[in-house]
């Protein structure tokens, strides 16, 4: 759950529901979690407009960077476009 008037993201369905820092530019949202004894740091990038989300947990994670650190994990997804169809 996003709160831009708050800078906070909250991960709703995230091991301890874990809250974070979001940071909002005019192409993307950053997320930053701290880690928990149930979970590693993470940070990640959503793309405001295509839905591409890159993310990287493990120590002191930074998707900032083209390089993922020795031991952390990085995942890139997109979300799929669906063609318009006419509603039945």
């Amino acid at each position: 759950m996003l709160d831009t008037g708050l800078s906070q993201v909250t991960w709703a369905n995230g091991p301890e529901t874990p809250r974070g820092r979001l940071t909002v530019d005019d192409y993307n949202y950053r997320f930053s979690f701290p880690a928990t004894p149930k979970a590693y740091a993470s940070e990640a990038v959503v793309q405001r407009y295509d839905g591409r989300m890159e993310r990287e947990f493990g120590t002191q994670p930074s998707v900032a960077t083209a390089v993922t650190k020795v031991g952390n994990v990085r995942q890139v997804w997109r979300c799929a476009t669906v063609p318009s169809k006419p509603k039945v």
